[in-house]
Formats: C-alpha cells, sequence, structure tokens
C-alpha cells in the first residue's frame, strides 16, 4: 500500500515539474521524483584516514541505486570520540546510516612510539574504547551503522607481530558486532573479494595526504559501502536463477568437444556456493 501510495505522489510530483517546464532533461526529472528522498537521507562518514576520494564513486553509486544522499564528512580520525559523544551528530534522528572506515594501522600513525611494545599497547587501548563506544551506540543510537575495517599495507603484511595483532584485533571487533544490534561490520577482504583491483595502495598519497588507497579501490570502497546501504532498505534476494552455457563455463553443452572452466568463471561458481551457504536459491 505504502508503494502505492508513494508511487502516486511521484507521479503527481513529475506531472506537475513538466507543467510547469516541458523542456527538462531526464535527471532533471529523476532528482524532482527523488526530492524528498534527498532531505531524509543523510550518510554520516568517519574514518581514520582521508576519505574524501571515495566521495564520487559513492555518490554515484547511491544515485544509481535510487537514493540522492547528503554526505557528511566528520571530524579527521575522530572515531572513537564521536562514538563516546551522544551529541555528536552520529546519535542524530532521521532517515540514513553512519559508517565508520577504521584502517587499524593508522592508530598511533604519529605517535612517538617506535617499539612494538608500546604501539600494541596504545592499539589495544584504543579497541577497549571503540568496543565501548560501539556497545553504547547500539544501546542509545538512531540510524543503522557500518564499522568498515580498512586492510593493513604491504609494510604492515610484511611484519609478523603488527600483521598478527592486526589481524587478532580485527577478529575480536568483528566477533563483538555480531552481539551488538544495529550494527554491522564489514570486513577488510570485502572490497578485494569482490572486485579485481590491480593495486590497492597508492605509498605516494598517503605520505602526502594520508590518502593510503589507490583510484581503483577508492572508487570499489564507495560502491560498497552504496551496497550495503542500500540492501539495509530493501528485502535481499531469495533466489538467482543462472543460465549455464557461457555463464557457469565457457562453451554449450553439445557443440564442444571438452567443457572449459577459467579462473573467471570459477570465481562467480564460488560467490554462487557463498550465496547458497547465506540461504539463497540457486536455480
Amino acid at each position: 500500500k505504502s508503494t502505492i501510495i508513494r508511487m502516486a505522489q511521484d507521479y503527481h510530483q513529475l506531472l506537475n515539474s513538466m507543467v510547469t517546464s516541458s523542456v527538462q532533461t531526464v535527471n532533471q526529472l529523476q532528482k524532482v521524483i527523488c526530492s524528498e528522498t534527498v532531505k531524509k537521507h543523510q550518510l554520516y562518514i568517519i574514518s581514520t584516514y582521508t576519505t574524501e576520494p571515495i566521495m564520487p564513486a559513492l555518490e554515484i553509486s547511491l544515485s544509481q541505486f535510487g537514493y540522492f544522499c547528503e554526505l557528511i564528512h566528520g571530524l579527521y580520525n575522530q572515531v572513537v570520540q564521536e562514538l563516546m559523544n551522544m551529541e555528536s551528530f552520529l546519535y542524530s534522528k532521521g532517515n540514513g546510516g553512519n559508517f565508520l572506515l577504521i584502517r587499524l594501522e593508522d592508530i598511533g600513525r604519529d605517535s612517538k612510539y617506535s617499539t612494538f611494545e608500546k604501539q600494541k599497547e596504545q592499539l589495544l587501548t584504543y579497541k577497549n574504547m571503540l568496543l565501548d563506544g560501539l556497545k553504547q551506540y547500539s544501546q542509545y543510537g538512531h540510524k543503522p551503522l557500518w564499522v568498515v575495517l580498512s586492510p593493513p599495507s604491504t609494510q604492515v603484511i610484511f611484519e609478523k607481530n603488527k600483521r598478527e595483532l592486526l589481524h587478532s584485533v580485527s577478529e575480536e571487533l568483528s566477533e563483538f558486532a555480531k552481539l551488538l544490534n544495529n550494527i554491522t561490520l564489514i570486513e577488510e577482504t570485502a572490497v578485494q573479494s569482490h572486485y579485481f583491483i590491480p593495486a590497492i595502495e597508492d605509498q605516494f598519497a598517503n605520505q602526502a595526504g594520508h590518502i593510503p588507497y589507490s583510484e581503483d579501490y577508492n572508487a570499489a570502497l564507495g560502491f560498497t559501502v552504496a551496497k550495503h546501504y542500500d540492501n539495509h532498505h530493501h528485502t535481499p534476494k531469495k533466489a538467482i536463477i543462472v543460465d549455464c552455457d557461457n555463464t557457469l563455463w565457457r562453451g554449450i553443452v553439445g557443440e564442444v568437444d571438452d567443457i572449459e572452466i577459467p579462473s573467471f568463471f570459477q570465481t562467480f561458481q564460488r560467490e554462487l556456493k557463498e550465496l547458497s551457504k547465506q540461504g539463497i536459491l540457486i536455480a
């Protein structure tokens, strides 16, 4: 019923706009229809690093999903502070959502501490504060909140002690988030597992402006954030129907002697298996 009422309201707005101005582009008419959505959906983004480069992809993706959101930046590297402050915009009411983009190795990035033990102590202290903040938000926050864990740098991957420490903290955050209401954690591998990204890092941009990721990764991250927001507002798909020939494998059964299954077909099949494990019917 609500969908029919909304459709009638949109149609009425569209007719009024066309009568007022007969020469308009499709994009202009689309903005007329979604004008109410623009006012209602606000995405608040806080990060431990500079996230402006993901905004173009995020805005385009949200638009393609039918949202015209106002994107609002929180203070730079103030994730825990905003979580603990119940006067923060994080705790505001209304339609929209909150995203915390966290790269754990950023904790203490500019610290004077150089020894691993001091860095470990600082990271564990931050983790405990973050857990307290998430618990508080699950009790008093009004909007859905996503915690996006961002992948570590290549340098960290080759430092065994630090790599294992970051992995341990990530695992603890992931398990803790499962116990909380209104909070979803996006794993640090979520972007790379769905998109082929030749180079994830941008070391020069990271040194110049704390922009750790490449343009390709930032674009994929923007789409991932938009997709999670869209999934929250729509009933998930219950079934996926796929063809077989030239979809699950290369070639047509009965017309060729050998069926080939190159790597990209294998990746697609693995994705379908994962979806099946989540309860989606594959036909």
